[in-house]
């Protein structure tokens, strides 16, 4: 093969890289950057579900909205009134996620096994605050 040929087959294999990179990142790169943006949104709805499960209800209590606080009226009837009626045994968080867009408002979905061994899914929506993240309604499905 002549240095001519070797030089269009290796600029060609470049642009294809270079294009397929390009492609790439535009079909996975807003996801990406939602998630980076969306972080901790996750983590707070995370350690409140990981408090609700531990009976941190305390801790709980203070991830939540002042009008679920007031609404709730005290931690240890916070569980009652999102409708959880029994101790979370385990909880996976779903690959689903409701972002608004104005990234302002986020859901989270989440598989739960209760102590009862009910089955339910809990939708928990966050909304961002000056102080940064607040959960601001919780709503239990059954499977």
């Amino acid at each position: 093969m002549n240095k001519t040929v070797k030089t269009v087959l290796i600029t060609i294999l470049v642009m294809l890289a270079i294009c397929g990179c390009l492609a790439l990142g535009t079909f996975f790169g807003p996801g990406i950057v939602r998630s980076i943006q969306m972080k901790p949104a996750y983590k707070l709805a995370d350690a409140f579900m990981n408090d609700l499960q531990a009976g941190n209800l305390e801790d709980a209590f203070t991830r939540v909205s002042e009008d679920l606080r007031q609404n709730a009226g005290s931690a240890e009837a916070l569980p009652a009134y999102l409708g959880i009626l029994s101790p979370i045994e385990s909880f996976d968080r779903g690959s689903m996620s409701m972002i608004s867009s104005d990234r302002q408002d986020i859901t989270v979905t989440y598989s739960a096994r209760l102590a009862d061994q009910t089955e339910v899914t809990l939708w928990v929506k966050l909304g961002k605050t000056e102080a940064g993240w607040e959960i601001s309604q919780v709503s239990v499905h059954d499977k």
